[in-house]
């Protein structure tokens, strides 16, 4: 599968589509249902954000490939399953719970804190 990006040519609409390798040049445009063009490039070559400060070590995103776009808990309990230490999973599971029933986490959102 391969996420390619499309421009509705009526309402300039922007969308990102999970495809087949045999990419399509176009597509229908879910804002107006117009034709929608494949973008070459992307977001990635267009103007990028710049580069966020680096973060301390004691953060949440410590090293991990991925963990970086999860919620702090996420990323301590996948940070916990890759080292193998149970006793860190026990501590954050614990904690999950304990934020669950005191109201401070909701777990029915989303793991992926990225950008909407």
């Amino acid at each position: 599968m391969v996420l390619v990006e499309y421009a509705c040519t009526y309402c300039s609409h922007r969308t990102e589509r999970w495809t087949r390798p045999e990419i399509p040049a176009t597509t229908s445009c879910p804002g107006c249902g117009g034709t929608a063009r494949r973008r070459f490039g992307g977001t990635l070559l267009g103007s990028a954000p710049a580069a966020p400060a680096p973060r301390s070590p004691a953060s949440h995103c410590a090293g991990t490939p991925g963990d970086c776009v999860l919620t702090p808990t996420a990323a301590r309990m996948l940070d916990s399953r890759i080292r193998g230490d149970r006793r860190a999973i026990e501590r954050e599971t614990a904690f999950q719970e304990r934020a669950i029933s005191d109201g401070t986490l909701d777990p029915s959102c989303a793991p992926v804190s990225g950008p909407s």
